[in-house]
């Protein structure tokens, strides 16, 4: 029996809410301030239990992770972005993506690197300053 798209959505959904959920309860996978997030024998152990209730290989898991991470990173971005230019409320970007709010615990914990254009501008500049004593 084949299923509707609705229910292959929903089905998803809760796959991924179950995901999320127990990733939250393992700061060890996502948390870089976390003592032990460089410990790989504990950050291994939690996703094997990750791994163990989603019924998944850990691969799998690591794999449909890293796509939500991603994916909130990049909306999270743009609605930082916008937030914070100065743009009025019509220009604001806020995110439809139904996880966004699921994941927003992740926020403090990726945080956005400069472009490196704008790394290597901004070095530039400060090269000319050194230079000219500005």
């Amino acid at each position: 029996m084949k299923l509707s798209d609705d229910e292959q959505i929903l089905i998803s959904q809760n796959f991924n809410n179950k995901l999320i959920n127990c990733i939250k309860k393992c700061p060890v996978i996502f948390a870089k301030s976390e003592k032990l997030f460089r410990n790989n024998i504990k950050k291994d152990a939690a996703w094997r239990k990750v791994a163990e209730e989603m019924q998944m290989s850990e691969k799998k898991v690591k794999n449909k992770w890293k796509n939500l991470r991603d994916r909130f990173v990049k909306e999270n971005r743009e609605v930082t972005r916008t937030s914070n230019s100065g743009a009025g409320q019509d220009d604001v970007y806020v995110s439809n993506w139904p996880l966004y709010s699921e994941l927003l615990f992740l926020a403090n914990h990726c945080k956005s690197r400069p472009l490196p254009v704008v790394m290597a501008f901004l070095s530039k500049v400060l090269q000319i300053h050194i230079r000219n004593n500005i």
